[in-house]
């Protein structure tokens, strides 16, 4: 869920001047798109293709200390480190969460079987039973339906 994002080699020299990644002294410039109209940025002169050089992609935003901006790189490296912090958390609670399903779902299988186990041991204990009262004699069955028949004794 990681998104990249460009950024360039920025370096100020002695003088306060921006340096493109060619350390050539960035220009400034202003922005025509409509999201940020007339916002000013720094641009590498060569930024077009020119007598076969290397295009350059060099940008940055111009910040004014006197705008009250505050360092926006630094706030997005701060924003990328909590989103990939709570990446991680959310990874590790989804595995627990997935183990703990998966041990449901066994154990119900298991309560399944015991189930399946008790109602086969009924049914073998009523059939005896059965038997049992048929070969004693004497006694009569009455069946009212499943798992309920009623001794009756001669008498």
């Amino acid at each position: 869920m990681s998104k990249r994002r460009s950024s360039s080699a920025t370096s100020i020299n002695s003088g306060g001047v921006v340096l493109c990644e060619h350390n050539v002294p960035a220009v400034v410039k202003t922005s025509g798109t409509s999201t940020n109209p007339g916002r000013q940025f720094y641009g590498c002169p060569y930024w077009q293709n020119v007598d076969g050089k290397q295009k350059c992609r060099f940008f940055r935003w111009v910040e004014r200390i006197d705008d009250g901006n505050q360092d926006l790189e630094a706030i997005i490296i701060q924003l990328e480190d909590a989103l990939r912090l709570a990446e991680s958390k959310a990874e590790r609670r989804n595995k627990e969460k997935n183990a703990l399903i998966k041990d449901m779902v066994a154990q119900g299988r298991r309560l399944n079987d015991d189930i399946w186990a008790i109602r086969l041991m009924i049914g073998i204990v009523i059939v005896s039973n059965v038997f049992f009262l048929l070969f004693c004699g004497g006694t009569k069955l009455v069946c009212r339906g499943w798992g309920e028949v009623v001794y009756v004794t001669a008498g």
